[in-house]
């Protein structure tokens, strides 16, 4: 509760010391991959000032995403906030990998197999999916834009019909790019 106040305060190196205090007197517990995702938020939150600062949230990051202890919530969390540093660190193709290939693919994959996912776990898929979207889009790819954005409407997660909206207004303004399109 301290290392969360101190947080909120904005007091993020003060923090970390506490996280890190966490993770290594309890490294078994349950409440040790929450202490990394939470010391990762912190460092990312440092990165504006110090891009090593990213560096580092992705390792800590992937100490969440590689442990059996965090759940599924934890895990797409730190995948997709792992994306998101890449993002800052400029490394878009490796950030887009990271949103496809470690939280859309796995979700969908699950949600396949029928994994009832909670609304956590919808809303990491969901901004995984519009920071991929919104990459294909930067590089003006209308059509891998549209491929994306069309794996959320079809998972049905919560904002499906602002997607479709955006689907829809894609489609219209680059019309040209969907003539021989079957959706």
């Amino acid at each position: 509760m301290q290392a969360d106040a101190l947080s909120e305060l904005g007091k993020y190196p003060a923090a970390i010391l506490i996280y890190e205090e966490i993770v290594i007197k309890y490294k078994d517990s349950e409440w040790a991959p929450a202490a990394w995702c939470r010391k990762a938020e912190c460092q990312f939150a440092l990165g504006t000032d110090d891009r090593k600062r990213y560096e580092e949230a992705i390792e800590s990051y992937r100490v969440v995403a590689n442990s059996s202890a965090a759940g599924p919530e934890l895990a797409l969390q730190a995948n997709c906030r792992i994306g998101r540093c890449l993002e800052k660190l400029e490394r878009t193709d490796e950030a887009f990998k990271q949103y496809y290939l470690k939280v859309i693919v796995p979700y969908l994959n699950e949600r396949a197999n029928g994994v009832w996912h909670t609304e956590a776990c919808k809303l990491w898929f969901t901004r995984a999916l519009l920071n991929a979207a919104d990459m294909k889009e930067a590089g003006k790819d209308w059509e891998g834009t549209v491929h994306i954005l069309e794996r959320g409407v079809d998972a049905d997660v919560p904002a499906a019909n602002d997607i479709r909206e955006r689907i829809k207004k894609i489609k219209s303004e680059h019309w040209w790019n969907f003539i021989n399109s079957s959706r």
